[in-house]
């Protein structure tokens, strides 16, 4: 219409001329109009064709990274002689013993079950929560509660695995034979790691099974030569003795982990030997 009416194709001759200009801006007016709402669904296409991509792109890579942390794992550890305290985010608290480690990831922990991997030996408290069980993997075996206390050793070299429970309830499986036991207060059970067989003993030394969580060694009828071994674990010293040393005399008592100084002493005053120490070495003469 714009076109005719500008090349003359359209008889206005019988409207007046006031008439027609004012039709004439009408109608420029509406074509402008048209022509800015055209051009702003154009630009308006071309941000959507840029920006829906990026969108999606930042999502996905948002939900990647979430992914990525939520499996990715904490490990905590402990080297030769040192001990640590740790809590997890359920509050449950664990001691650590030395040449010790725990792993977990935070972002799976704690929504349908509160899952570790465990190494060496270590005293939980488990926080209770109901139907949300804390589960451990150890070395052939799991151990599951929901809340208690307990001493569990679980290290790769031993021949066997110990779990000691001081308070509360824990349901002990063997990986290798798919036998599961329930323990009670004050029991300890054994994984033998070779045949799987979990043998359970009542056990009411909680002192002892739990001394290295006070820096404490403490030993019942044990040789001398099964202590000095002890000892050289807890302090990195070789200890070696003189000809005259029975090493089969056996010792009754509570040794520190944390003191060799005070650790000597007892030893000296119940042997009646003489200990000297150099660097990482100790001679045990009479």
């Amino acid at each position: 219409m714009e076109k005719r009416w500008l090349e003359g194709d359209i008889d206005e001759s019988k409207v007046p001329q006031e008439r027609v200009d004012d039709l004439y801006k009408k109608i420029r007016k509406e074509l402008t109009r048209h022509k800015r709402i055209g051009n702003w669904m154009k630009w308006a296409g071309i941000a959507a064709a840029i920006i829906l991509p990026l969108c999606i792109a930042l999502t996905v890579s948002n939900y990647s990274e979430v992914r990525k942390q939520s499996e990715q794992e904490l490990l905590i550890s402990t080297a030769k002689g040192e001990q640590s305290s740790i809590t997890l985010p359920d509050g449950t608290s664990v001691k650590l013993n030395e040449m010790s480690s725990l792993r977990y990831s935070p972002g799976r922990f704690g929504t349908k079950k509160r899952e570790i991997t465990f190494v060496g030996e270590a005293y939980f408290k488990v926080a209770g929560k109901e139907d949300c069980p804390f589960i451990i993997d150890a070395d052939k075996m799991t151990v599951t509660v929901l809340g208690t206390t307990f001493n569990l050793s679980a290290r790769v070299e031993d021949s066997f695995n110990k779990l000691y429970l001081v308070e509360g309830s824990v349901q002990l499986f063997s990986s290798l034979t798919g036998e599961t036991v329930t323990l009670k207060p004050l029991e300890e059970a054994t994984l033998d790691k070779k045949t799987g067989k979990v043998s359970v003993v009542r056990n009411e030394s909680y002192e002892k099974e739990t001394s290295w969580t006070r820096k404490e060694l403490v030993v019942k009828g044990i040789s001398l030569k099964e202590v000095l071994n002890l000892l050289n674990s807890a302090y990195g010293v070789e200890f070696s003795t003189t000809k005259n040393v029975d090493t089969k005399e056996l010792f009754t008592g509570t040794l520190p982990t944390d003191d060799i100084l005070a650790c000597t002493e007892i030893l000296e005053y119940a042997y009646g030997v003489k200990i000297k120490i150099s660097g990482s070495k100790a001679l045990i003469s009479k």
